[in-house]
């Protein structure tokens, strides 16, 4: 952040890319809603009309790849809507229903020790980004989960899980010798940016490519037609429309 304190509350996201993978958990990150803060009803509806939750920061970890992933997205804001609440009487997200961890609230924005003014009952949940600033300079010092009232306005993205690739679907794949591996990763396959999971074809142990043999005379095969390289299949969306479009793509598959 290079700008005033007061020019970064509150502000929207935005975007260097309309997609981006959230590194803790394998789900895809997406803002939503326009980029404009509204409440956290609003959010949750612009997430679902595009098959989408709010974020659900269960661990530090992911607290910690939160930030991570905003900061690539090009996060301008200080705080945005998370997928939890006390509607059941305590503390806990929506899609799970497990507790929230007392150790991942933001210290002073936490159940026992929370000022913000809470109206009909319900408190919600969002991701606070604490800033610190300097003459012109302003960076952030801290960031954490907290209590927030429900009709506050605040940013919105949406988070929706990345299929893996079901090495049953793949044209070529031996359980019997072979294993898959899902691997995180972005990849740019016939111009297209597509991001997803990865799967890797390797050889159980005890089994070889023939072109891995000392005194093999068989070439390395070549790209696939879309791009992609030997023994490897995504599974997961294309960034290119303005929609969630899956797509499956796949390399060619040697035998072990």
């Amino acid at each position: 952040f290079h700008s005033s304190l007061g020019a970064v509350r509150h502000r929207s996201v935005r975007r260097r890319t309309s997609l981006a993978l959230f590194p803790t958990g394998q789900r895809l990150l997406r803002p939503a809603g326009g980029g404009a803060p509204r409440n956290r009803s609003f959010a949750i509806a612009s997430c679902s009309a595009i098959s989408a939750r709010l974020p659900e920061t269960d661990s530090q970890a992911a607290i910690d790849g939160l930030r991570l992933t905003l900061n690539g997205m090009g996060f301008g804001g200080d705080e945005l809507w998370l997928g939890g609440d006390n509607s059941s009487g305590s503390f806990a997200w929506i899609n799970t229903s497990k507790p929230i961890a007392n150790s991942l609230w933001l210290p002073g924005f936490g159940p026992n020790n929370n000022s913000v003014s809470i109206s009909g009952g319900t408190a919600c949940v969002s991701y606070k980004i604490q800033l610190a600033s300097t003459g012109d300079a302003v960076w952030i010092q801290r960031s954490g989960i907290a209590i927030a009232n429900c009709n506050a306005a605040f940013a919105t993205v949406c988070e929706k899980p990345v299929p893996k690739c079901d090495p049953s679907a793949i044209s070529g794949y031996n359980p019997g010798t072979m294993t898959a591996t899902n691997v995180t990763n972005n990849k740019a396959y016939y111009n297209l940016f597509n991001i997803g999971l990865e799967s890797s074809l390797r050889c159980l142990p005890g089994f070889f490519r023939e072109r891995d043999s000392p005194t093999a005379t068989v070439a390395t095969p070549t790209l696939s037609s879309s791009g992609q390289s030997v023994n490897t299949m995504l599974c997961g969306y294309n960034m290119s429309g303005s929609a969630y479009s899956p797509v499956v793509l796949q390399g060619f598959v040697e035998q072990c």
